[in-house]
């Protein structure tokens, strides 16, 4: 090993300059005035995916991402007219060194010039910053998760926003967000990385691998070498995670409970995951976690607030509205027996006042008593599925929801559940409008969706055909098409109300 002294200095003793260029935790290579590599340490080697011989001897722009090799000769041929100490940090640029299999790291290097028997040369100290970045691009992750869990963001935007953030500040190619649908089944409610086709949504998770019932079982994080087979199947067939390799399995612990996983995936030929990747990764659950108590939360304050606003709706009808409409048709009453044609005016107005006064105690009745009319049950599946679902749901009923008998009732549940899950698995919506309207001859469904509308040319599936099957039973109908500007599916639910005795 040639001897190696600082410019201008009197001289070290080679072996323990050897001694200090290889026990350095950076990568150190030193570089000719033509600039070919002339010695590297093993820490260089080891960083840039080279063994040491294959280094000694290239052009140093080897190392450099082909995009920027022009700009560094330039760089460093004014640096070899002025030499002097750069420290690390200096250039206001992002610096990346290239590997052997071509990927780019994020660098900082540091230049001394040196003489190497008498011969000046370049000292340059490089420093992988790839963690650094990472555990910065983890730290900016977690506070747009929070801000968006705060800012009462939908819990499929905040879990999305987790997803997103796994490849970055993990290194994988793979992310997935899973919780437990109706039939505990794991379905994936978020996913980033490879691939990216709007296909992967559909992705559903079952639980065929051992490792996520232990996670889930356990509360713990585990991570394994090769994920093995039916972890995750997407809708189109391949890739499975099967093919990938080093994987990551984090549950997501809430009030005390798994409610569902964090899945992080590498190629095939992946590093295996380090401690402070693993930290990281049980960092992005926990916040995944925390959206989801704070959306439970939340659901549970719109349900006090919702039954509040019941009780004070129906108190105002009962205490004011029917008083005021009673004492109307009371004074009416009383001015009966002028004369014929006005007397039947006053009774028709009699009559519709007496109707809305059972309509308004219908209502009443829906408002205070919502577990127990079809009113109630109707806005109990709808609340299911907005905890549960991918997408939001409102509700408008209109009519008489106490005019559905009860077969109508075990008929138009199943229905619209059946609906709303067509939408959440087919869609790809945000936002699905419900609008029940019970007359007195008919109940109608509309579901309305805005999402990525039916194929042209496709043809009703299973779902649709059994609906179908199901109005026609009751000698109604079923009808599906295009949404308002071509956005999104309608699909329209018809049946016949049974005439009550008399009517």
């Amino acid at each position: 090993m040639p001897a190696i002294e600082p410019a201008g200095s009197a001289g070290l003793d080679p072996e323990a300059a050897l001694a200090y260029i290889q026990g350095a935790p950076d990568a150190i290579i030193s570089v000719s005035h033509d600039g070919t590599i002339e010695m590297a340490n093993a820490k260089a080697a080891e960083m840039l995916g080279y063994e040491v011989g294959e280094l000694v001897g290239e052009p140093i722009e080897l190392l450099v991402p082909t995009k920027s090799q022009d700009v560094h000769r330039a760089h460093r041929l004014r640096y070899e007219s002025d030499p002097k100490v750069r420290p690390m940090g200096e250039s206001d640029t992002r610096l990346f060194a290239r590997r052997a299999d071509k990927s780019v790291l994020p660098v900082e290097i540091s230049l001394s010039p040196v003489q190497v028997r008498g011969t000046r040369m370049v000292m340059a100290v490089i420093r992988d910053i790839s963690l650094r970045d990472r555990r910065e691009q983890l730290l900016r992750s977690l506070a747009l998760i929070r801000k968006s869990a705060l800012n009462e963001d939908p819990i499929n935007t905040v879990l999305q926003l987790v997803a997103d953030s796994i490849p970055a500040s993990l290194k994988t190619m793979y992310g997935v967000i899973a919780v437990p649908n109706s039939d505990g089944q794991l379905r994936a409610r978020a996913i980033s990385g490879s691939p990216p086709s709007s296909a992967t949504r559909r992705q559903t998770v079952t639980q065929a691998g051992t490792e996520i019932h232990q996670a889930l079982d356990s509360g713990e994080a585990r991570v394994i070498d090769s994920p093995g087979s039916g972890l995750i199947l997407p809708a189109g067939g391949e890739p499975r995670l099967a093919d990938l390799g080093p994987m990551v399995i984090v549950p997501l612990i809430s009030a005390g409970a798994p409610q569902g996983v964090l899945i992080a995936a590498r190629e095939a030929d992946g590093d295996q995951f380090t401690e402070a990747e693993l930290g990281a990764a049980q960092s992005l659950a926990s916040e995944a976690a925390v959206s989801f108590v704070l959306a439970q939360a939340r659901n549970d304050r719109r349900q006090m607030l919702l039954t509040e606003d019941r009780e004070r709706i129906a108190r105002d009808l009962h205490d004011v509205v029917i008083q005021r409409l009673f004492a109307t048709g009371m004074r009416l009453q009383a001015g009966t027996g002028v004369s014929s044609l006005r007397e039947e005016r006053m009774h028709e107005t009699i009559q519709d006042l007496d109707e809305t006064i059972a309509s308004i105690r219908s209502t009443i009745y829906r408002l205070t008593e919502p577990q127990h009319t079809p009113a109630g049950e109707i806005q109990r599946l709808i609340d299911r599925h907005n905890a549960v679902g991918k997408n939001s749901v409102t509700l408008d009923l209109s009519g008489d929801m106490g005019n559905i008998q009860t077969d109508r009732l075990d008929q138009l549940l199943p229905t619209l559940n059946e609906l709303l899950s067509n939408v959440e698995r087919h869609a790809e919506a945000s936002l699905a409008k419900v609008s029940i309207f019970s007359g007195r001859q008919n109940l109608v469904i509309r579901v309305e969706d805005d999402g990525v509308g039916m194929p042209t040319g496709d043809h009703a599936g299973f779902g649709l055909r059994s609906l179908a099957r199901r109005a026609e039973s009751l000698n109604g109908s079923l009808s599906y098409g295009p949404g308002p500007d071509g956005i999104g599916t309608v699909v329209e639910w018809a049946v016949p109300l049974e005439q009550a005795p008399g009517s």
